[in-house]
């Protein structure tokens, strides 16, 4: 009997002892359970901010580069602007530097029209002066002798004579102020046309 006693006490130790042991392996199963599920849930939440992060990641990437089109956008009709504007800068100093080549020639033109006209109105002079020269020769001549008609056919000649010359000279100093005037005209034309450059 006390072998049967010592046998029955030890099987209740031994079931307590094991009782514990599955009390124990069973609160740490379920302290692992709670981890875990914590664990789950800690990974969720970080899935979820991944996920959030690279949604944002990818608005900003679009809107970075929709930025980055209108920059270029806005670059190439800033440029196109600037072409155009350089261009016409180019065709206005073209047309400027035209107008200064023609005004210059103008002049030039004028110079030598209002040289030529004031030789030919210079020759005219010398002529009548030399025709007033031929005038009073013959109406000395002509006053020599007993002939009145013919001393007053010499003397209106001189007369007209004496008149050429005096209009040839009028018309001399008329030539010269009216190329001096033309002058003045295109030299004005110049200073214009160069003032435009």
């Amino acid at each position: 009997r006390t072998g049967v006693a010592a046998t029955q006490k030890s099987l209740a130790a031994a079931q307590t002892s094991a009782s514990q042991s599955v009390g124990v392996a069973e609160a740490s199963v379920n302290t692992a359970g709670g981890s875990l599920a914590n664990a789950e849930k800690a990974l969720e939440g970080v899935q979820r901010e991944r996920e959030l992060g690279m949604q944002a990641d990818v608005v900003a990437l679009a809107a970075a580069q929709r930025g980055y089109e209108d920059a270029q956008k806005n670059l190439a009709a800033v440029e196109a602007q600037v072409d155009r504007a350089t261009a016409a800068d180019r065709v206005a100093v073209q047309n400027a530097e035209a107008a200064v080549r023609t005004a210059r020639a103008q002049m030039a033109g004028a110079q030598k029209q209002a040289q030529a006209n004031l030789a030919v109105a210079q020759r005219q002079v010398q002529k009548a002066d030399a025709d007033l020269d031929t005038a009073q020769a013959s109406r000395k001549e002509a006053c020599k002798k007993d002939s009145t008609q013919s001393c007053s056919v010499a003397k209106r000649q001189e007369d007209s004579s004496e008149a050429s010359l005096k209009t040839t000279r009028q018309q001399v100093e008329v030539t010269r102020t009216q190329g001096e005037q033309s002058i003045l005209t295109a030299q004005s034309g110049v200073t214009n046309a160069e003032n435009s450059l």
